[in-house]
């Protein structure tokens, strides 16, 4: 599960072109490319120009993740940006189309448009299964620093050889946990190799995990990173462990949350 709350207020206007405001927003790459492709990409046959809207919109998007998180933070704009758009013309795209079009974005946007709990291959963008799972409790700890995606594979090529080398996973496990709701099972069954990069990327997150891991959280990084994951019992409890880690590390961004089993949701 993907944890990402992001608003993102798109109404109509007379311009021709979009408008972007605050400036955060033109700040968001998925944002922004998620715009262009839907609307203004002519060599699509899966844009809204081609379907018959128009054009002039303005788009405000509240960020509330942290850049360089590992969070799907920029991948949940972008998902953000194409439902939005979509309901605004009035469903004219199906679910498929638009998860066609986010996938030409960034491979985790697709999964930001339906979100909950799916088991995916290739590059994440084909969906395999989807499951039903626990609201499960979280304790989410960033450090200042951040990892780029591309500079975390980049350094996983670098150490390994093809991945040859690589450990098969076993998602039997992790389903059953899923299934019996025991967050413990849950937290020892996952695994996350870009783990491997933060000794020489970004030894804080490394630390933040021994931390949660010594006070009986199961932690791992989320994604790429640099933020890091623990899993409590419940929210009482993810707060506690919450409010001694801000002591522990001042300078982190930390937040206590749960997972969800929706993706994009029209509010207002």
């Amino acid at each position: 599960n993907y944890v990402c709350t992001v608003e993102a207020i798109i109404t109509n206007t007379s311009a021709s072109k979009p408008t972007f405001s605050p400036s955060g927003a033109i700040n968001s790459y998925f944002a922004n490319n998620a715009y262009h492709v839907l609307v203004n990409d002519s060599t699509s046959t899966l844009n809204l120009s081609a379907s018959g809207a128009k054009c002039g919109v303005s788009i405000d998007i509240t960020k509330n993740i942290p850049s360089q998180a590992g969070m799907g933070g920029g991948s949940a704009d972008g998902a953000a940006v194409l439902v939005g758009l979509n309901h605004l013309c009035g469903n004219l795209l199906s679910v498929d189309c638009l998860k066609d079009i986010a996938a030409k974005n960034g491979a985790d946007i697709p999964f930001c448009i339906d979100g909950g709990t799916q088991r995916l291959s290739g590059i994440g963008t084909n969906l395999v299964e989807s499951y039903l799972s626990p609201k499960i409790p979280l304790v989410i700890v960033k450090p200042r620093s951040g990892i780029s995606t591309p500079a975390a594979y980049r350094y996983l090529d670098s150490i390994h050889n093809d991945f040859l080398d690589h450990m098969t996973m076993n998602p039997g496990d992790l389903l059953e946990a899923l299934r019996s709701t025991n967050f413990a099972s849950i937290g020892s069954s996952l695994y996350n190799r870009f783990e491997e990069v933060l000794e020489q990327l970004c030894v804080d997150s490394l630390q933040i995990i021994t931390w949660l891991k010594a006070h009986g959280c199961c932690a791992l990084l989320s994604g790429s990173g640099t933020a890091v994951f623990g899993i409590a019992n419940d929210l009482i409890e993810a707060q506690r462990i919450a409010d001694s880690i801000s002591n522990q590390f001042p300078d982190c961004f930390t937040c206590v949350c749960e997972t969800t089993d929706c993706g994009c949701l029209i509010i207002k």
